[in-house]
């Protein structure tokens, strides 16, 4: 177990035995950070994330025994004699992938920045482009940039298809019922999602600069259980989620998901299914949900008896077949069926798993104990989400470490 301090005015992060009957503290490393604000261990326990405050933009990367590897900054190009964390805020989001080989961070100027634990070098930058439009035929490049209709016809970059998902209200009655006028009650109108074959703008918000904590950058940034996609949202343009695909050869946008309201709760299906069975369930301040899969996106409004049921929040049961969605004052269980059987759903390889590592006693005196040396950082069974074109820098970092 690990714990922040401040101990006078510096960071120190402390270690506890929890095999010991009293927790003893068994060592203590102090921190480069500033201002600390939060510690999270990766999913496979061989490294430890310390975050810096809003203020500044630094990430310092431990392994489990408390040893710093590396010290990462959000902006590393210095602005005269000043760092650029002087002039801008620092992390507004951070998520592991499952496996621990990818961490992603959110930054306040709408950008993702994904590093590799071969190396913790930026693998992309991932730009969210807001108030211009976006050609689902071309869609955006590795980085999140527009890919523009010149620099496509010259060569220059390779287009990457996106699929645009509009939420539109259509009225449920028959074809020969009346039409849709400014009369017609709420409860006759369901939603729908409308695939864009037109550039499409995501329009931003407007962010009073006088009031504290704005609502701007990635504020939501997670992982599949298999590692294969990343949900974003942009907390100044709420209403669009953004699903990158991230396991295959190249880092892309494949999803634009754009709804009429906020999105509020994102959950990702717990179970580690194939890339083309992943699911993602979400609602919005409308009070619908939504679920996405790389074979298409549907919506749905809950009804309970006699009026709708404003869904709020929603998380996945452990076995993926049931929605538990809150509301305000009561909560119901959606249970979901497939036309097709569980039998589809067949459960990957899990992924590799960190060897136990004993200790010796503890000395009486309390001195930090010895860690025998290990070459146990880059295990040759692990299971990497990385993205196939990274998995070189991967190997080659990985035979420099053993020679």
């Amino acid at each position: 177990l690990c714990m922040l301090e401040r101990v006078d005015a510096k960071d120190v992060l402390h270690f506890y035995d929890t095999e010991d009957s009293q927790w003893c503290r068994f060592k203590s490393t102090t921190l480069s950070t500033r201002d600390a604000a939060s510690v999270q261990w990766s999913p496979d326990g061989r490294y430890i994330v310390v975050f810096d405050s809003l203020l500044y933009d630094s990430i310092n990367i431990l392994n489990s025994d408390g040893k710093t590897l590396h010290s990462l900054h959000l902006y590393g190009v210095n602005v005269g004699n000043k760092p650029a964390s002087h002039f801008t805020l620092g992390i507004r989001s951070f998520n592991w992938a499952p496996s621990g080989h990818i961490l992603a961070a959110g930054r306040y100027d709408n950008t993702c920045l994904l590093y590799n634990h071969a190396n913790w070098k930026v693998l992309a930058e991932l730009k969210h482009p807001l108030d211009i439009p976006i050609d689902p035929i071309l869609g955006l490049d590795c980085c999140g940039e527009i890919i523009e209709s010149r620099n496509f016809e010259r060569g220059s970059v390779k287009p990457h298809k996106v699929a645009i998902y509009i939420e539109r209200l259509i009225e449920e009655q028959p074809y020969y019922c009346r039409q849709l006028t400014a009369t017609t009650r709420a409860e006759e109108l369901k939603d729908a999602y409308v695939i864009s074959r037109l550039p499409y703008t995501v329009k931003s918000t407007k962010i009073d600069p006088k009031k504290p904590n704005p609502k701007i950058g990635v504020g939501l940034c997670l992982f599949s259980p298999n590692g294969g996609y990343l949900a974003t949202r942009v907390e100044n343009a709420p209403h669009a989620i953004w699903i990158w695909s991230i396991g295959g050869l190249h880092i892309s946008l494949v999803g634009l998901l754009c709804h009429s309201s906020a999105v509020t709760s994102v959950q990702w299906d717990p179970r580690l299914l194939p890339a083309e069975f992943t699911r993602l369930a979400f609602c919005t301040a409308s009070g619908r949900v939504f679920i996405w899969s790389p074979e298409g996106c549907l919506s749905m409004t809950v009804e309970k008896p006699g009026s709708p049921f404003p869904v709020k929040t929603l998380s996945w049961g452990p076995s993926g077949d049931t929605l538990l969605l809150q509301s305000s004052k009561s909560f119901c269980l959606l249970h979901l069926k497939s036309a097709e059987g569980e039998a589809i759903f067949k459960p990957l390889e899990p992924t590799w798993t960190a060897p136990s590592r004993g200790r010796g006693p503890l000395e009486e005196n309390n001195r930090d104990p010895q860690t025998p040396a290990t070459h146990s950082t880059f295990p040759a069974d692990a299971k990497s989400d990385l993205p196939k074109w990274a998995l070189s820098a991967h190997r080659l970092a990985r035979k420099t470490f053993r020679e």
